[in-house]
């Protein structure tokens, strides 16, 4: 939590430092709690859902009554969030109101910052409260599992927050989502335990660093003066927030090895593929043009020159494309390997100060989407207008709710999300 805060600070800076104070148009109030600046969650959000609770009681086989305590438990701790996020909404639709009156972009740093900071601290507090409350149902036997617990509630909502490619992927959600057969192996039951916690001290380690770096920002925008933005050091901090994420993801590339190792080898394969497209999901997210061109495939109206047109454009897209998304994961990969690349996503270019040079990242990514954009073409000129008209619009992503980060973001079907649903195993 206190990394998503401190992220949505930093983006009130971004914004303003992006485009001037003098003509400043924030986004919504209640999408600033959400804009990515690879802080990831909503800080609006309830810290523990209904899905997070089924899975505590797998892990620790809760009884029928225990169960039901609990969903009484998580109701109330649900209801009394609600009313702490409505409060919240309203202190920033007031700032928005504010400002729109104003123009004057201190009522995002004046009055604001402390507001969130109390939403900080109750949600901290109705969330410390409902886990110590859901600890007293349990027996001895099921408290002793109750540290796995915690680890994986850290998680749900840590994870999230990486910056760099490969800091949010859950290993153990993509082990859940290959669906092994029977039993998981006592080896591979210890390799996602000894995964869990290195994993639980690597974010322990990076949100106290962000914790600290937080308390630092706060302090210094109490007098923040909008004509004098300093936009080195705004680029120095969140190259900061972006380097603690480090450990975070060495650890997944480590544990990623040794995960694989401990899986049937029939299903190795599997999962490495799988890891990787989860840690580049912007790169290895469905594209567009598989989806056009096995819509087209589709149409009743086709020649059987235009679906053998079709066939082969597909079958010559999918080589062209693999071999493009190879290069541009691994352009992020080499730039990010010490913590580098823009920590703003590109928009750091619109800073003064920003380099206009063009990163290989940069080249990678443009040599994919021109080959997604001549492919369309291609697909079109094969097509009649009113086939044309029939394909599917491609989907534009949202600007306030995407992550900014060089590989933290995740697009809904992503292996490996952390929000996926896990089946939390026993020992042999």
């Amino acid at each position: 939590m206190a990394g998503r805060l401190a992220g949505r600070l930093v983006s009130i800076l971004a914004a303003a430092a992006s485009v001037g104070a003098a003509v400043l148009a924030p986004p919504p109030a209640e999408a600033q709690m959400r804009m990515g600046m690879g802080m990831g969650g909503d800080m609006l959000a309830p810290a523990v859902s209904t899905r997070e609770l089924e899975k505590i009681g797998t892990m620790l086989s809760l009884t029928a009554e225990q169960k039901e305590a609990a969903k009484a438990l998580l109701s109330a701790y649900q209801d009394e969030h609600g009313k702490a996020a409505k409060a919240m909404q309203d202190a920033l639709k007031n700032a928005q109101s504010e400002f729109a009156e104003s123009q004057d972009p201190s009522v995002f740093t004046k009055d604001l910052p402390d507001e969130m900071r109390k939403h900080q601290d109750k949600m901290k507090s109705l969330e410390t409260g409902f886990m110590n409350d859901l600890k007293s149902l349990l027996d001895g036997k099921q408290a002793e599992l109750w540290p796995r617990v915690e680890r994986g509630h850290r998680r749900e909502k840590s994870l999230p927050n990486g910056m760099l490619a490969g800091e949010s992927v859950n290993l153990g959600s993509i082990v859940d989502d290959l669906n092994l057969e029977g039993k998981p192996s006592r080896e591979l039951d210890q390799a996602i335990e000894a995964y869990e916690i290195d994993l639980d001290r690597a974010m322990t380690e990076r949100d106290a660093k962000r914790e600290e770096m937080q308390k630092k920002q706060e302090e210094g925008m109490k007098d923040f003066d909008f004509t004098k933005i300093d936009f080195d050091q705004i680029r120095k901090m969140m190259q900061d927030y972006r380097s603690s994420g480090l450990k975070v993801r060495d650890v997944n590339e480590r544990h990623a090895r040794l995960i694989a190792g401990a899986l049937p080898e029939a299903r190795q394969a599997e999962f490495t593929d799988r890891v990787r497209k989860a840690t580049f999901p912007q790169v290895y997210k469905a594209p567009y043009p598989t989806k056009a061109m096995k819509a087209a495939s589709e149409f009743g109206d086709l020649t059987s020159e235009q679906k053998q047109a079709i066939s082969e454009m597909l079958a010559s897209y999918q080589r062209e494309v693999a071999t493009a998304n190879e290069a541009w994961s691994n352009a992020i990969a080499t730039e990010e390997k010490e913590g580098g690349g823009d920590p703003f996503g590109g928009f750091g270019r619109m800073m003064p100060g920003g380099s206009n040079e063009s990163s290989a990242v940069d080249t990678a990514r443009k040599a994919r989407r021109e080959l997604d954009k001549s492919t369309i073409s291609k697909l079109k000129a094969l097509l009649t207008e009113d086939q044309q008209a029939k394909l599917p619009e491609k989907e534009n992503d949202n600007p306030w709710g995407m992550n900014l980060g060089g590989g933290g973001g995740r697009e809904e079907g992503d292996e490996g999300k952390p929000s996926s649903p896990r089946r939390d195993r026993k020992r042999d």
